[in-house]
């Protein structure tokens, strides 16, 4: 297994031509997945690109092999870890042609392998999880695709303006309802005073959008650990939201959150004496007033992955798993307004 510290030789020329000849366009894509979301592990890349976990587990012992990925395990008291792959310089190397800058001799895959040991290796692979979840659904529910995904990472430099920095945001249609949303990732280290000031800039975003003629903003989602930690995040984040001009807040816990897809979410409350009920995660772009896509807008193979146009306010494009019609910019709040109050309060809908 691959160490943490581990100082590798660069790359020789021989190599480099092996790797040109034996990695194909689904090696190319995952090396691409890889990169763009830090980590990944065999059960995630196997949902995304594979019909099981051993065909995967074959394919990616030769990319380690080749050097186009590397890989660890995480040490746990009981049990084990499933191997968790980086990107090695090969795969920075079969990369330099979809990215102009990338030099292949400046990878730094020990750089990449701390997160072998970071305390933040969790948060990761679980936000990841959630949506290759999404993906693995919309491979066998041709009704269903995920058009868009991207990292936190992402979000962050995108949504900058306003210091909002959600877990992912990604887009899911299912039976022609589209929903897109930012994803909220709790593993219950922070305090619940930490996660509702997480309303603050997103009823910033809610007015700079919203304050303009176009469509909604897209829902806020925050998934927790179990119901209980649920059930008192909810507590604390209708309170917060009281009063305020927020986008669609839904929660969810596991186990039921293992199906994103399903009918799991549950809106804040608009008011005291309102109940809401759990909706599936399309359900939520209808209750959000997100549009419909026609027909022939959905991709008809949603198990086919490739890349989708870059963002505009982005270097280079975040992964996309099916091709998304939608101009991405139209949420991106400009600083003229983002300011504005809004007379429609909603308190949290």
């Amino acid at each position: 297994m691959t160490s943490p510290q581990r100082k590798t030789p660069p790359l020789t020329h021989d190599r480099l031509l092996d790797i040109t000849t034996r990695a194909g366009a689904r090696d190319r894509l995952i090396a691409s997945l890889v990169d763009t979301h830090r980590v990944l592990t065999t059960p995630q890349i196997a949902q995304l690109c594979f019909g099981s976990e051993a065909t995967a587990r074959t394919r990616l012992h030769t990319l380690t092999t080749l050097r186009v990925l590397a890989r660890f395990r995480p040490r746990r008291d009981t049990g084990s870890h499933p191997c968790h792959y980086v990107l090695d310089a090969g795969g920075a190397f079969l990369l330099e042609h979809d990215v102009p800058d990338r030099d292949h001799r400046r990878h730094r895959v020990d750089k990449r392998l701390a997160w072998a040991t970071s305390q933040r290796l969790p948060h990761l692979t679980g936000t990841s999880s959630f949506f290759t979840t999404l993906a693995a659904t919309a491979r066998h529910h041709p009704d269903a695709c995920l058009p868009t995904w991207a990292p936190g990472h992402w979000c962050e430099k995108w949504l900058s303006l306003i210091k909002l920095a959600p877990d992912g945001f990604g887009t899911w249609v299912q039976d022609q309802q589209l929903v897109d949303f930012f994803l909220e990732y709790d593993t219950g280290t922070e305090h619940l005073a930490q996660l509702t000031k997480k309303l603050t800039q997103y009823q910033r975003l809610a007015n700079g959008v919203t304050g303009a003629p176009g469509p909604p903003t897209p829902c806020a989602l925050f998934v927790f650990g179990s119901p209980g930690r649920e059930t008192h995040a909810r507590q604390a984040l209708t309170h917060a939201a009281h009063g305020k001009n927020l986008p669609l807040i839904a929660t969810a816990a596991y186990p039921t959150a293992a199906d994103p897809a399903g009918c799991c979410w549950l809106p804040l409350p608009t008011h005291p004496d309102h109940q809401p009920r759990r909706h599936t995660l399309a359900d939520l772009g209808r209750l959000a007033d997100h549009p419909q896509q026609p027909a022939n807008h959905i991709p008809t193979a949603p198990g086919d992955l490739h890349l989708a146009p870059s963002w505009p306010t982005l270097p280079t494009a975040p992964i996309s798993l099916t091709t998304d019609p939608r101009p991405i910019d139209r949420w991106i709040p400009r600083p003229d307004n983002q300011n504005r109050d809004s007379g429609d309060n909603r308190g949290g809908q």
